[in-house]
């Protein structure tokens, strides 16, 4: 059993992290009776292989890394399977923060929010991945299942968002970033 600070040390991120990571279910935890998180060493070593990536910043953008945040099973599964034959590495999270927690250690150069996603509010996600300069560089992207769903985006964010239709056209979408990386 790890504590909250040993698996902050671990990671090499705040213990406020950790416990927003276990909130989000991005960590399991269970609760000491004094109400203190334990992690189990398993789970903790399982997260660390899934998120073993290049730091920050050093991670080259030509490995295109696909992000997409949806609760919608059913099309999650299928945005995996499509993916197979895609060169884009294809990475979900059903869960707004630990969606934006991923993105923030994945550094992904596309990322996709779902409009119709009801477990989280994708327009305040948007926002987030608008107005953070950490995104500066990652292509948003927002898709909803009809064309009007387009509407449901304030006029603010309009500018630094796309749009797209699910189910998600994966060819289309790494067409447009093989495009955007090469200019």
């Amino acid at each position: 059993m790890l504590s909250t600070q040993h698996v902050a040390e671990r990671f090499g991120v705040s213990t406020r992290s950790i416990q927003l990571w276990s909130r989000s279910g991005l960590l399991p935890a269970w609760r000491t009776p004094g109400g203190h998180r334990r992690f189990l060493i398993a789970d903790v070593e399982k997260l660390e292989r899934r998120l073993a990536v290049p730091s920050r910043g050093t991670q080259d953008r030509t490995s295109r890394i696909l992000f997409l945040i949806s609760d919608d099973e059913a099309e999650v599964r299928r945005v995996l399977s499509a993916g197979e034959s895609s060169p884009m590495q294809i990475l979900t999270s059903s869960s707004g923060y630990g969606g934006l927690i991923e993105v923030g250690l994945w550094d992904p150069a596309l990322v996709v929010v779902d409009l119709d996603a009801t477990s989280f509010d994708p327009i305040a996600m948007l926002k987030a991945l608008c107005g953070h300069p950490l995104t500066n560089g990652t292509r948003v992207v927002a898709a909803g299942r009809a064309p009007s769903a387009k509407d449901r985006l304030p006029r603010g964010l309009t500018a630094g968002v796309e749009f797209t239709t699910l189910p998600l056209d994966i060819q289309a979408l790494d067409s447009a970033e093989e495009e955007g990386s090469e200019g």
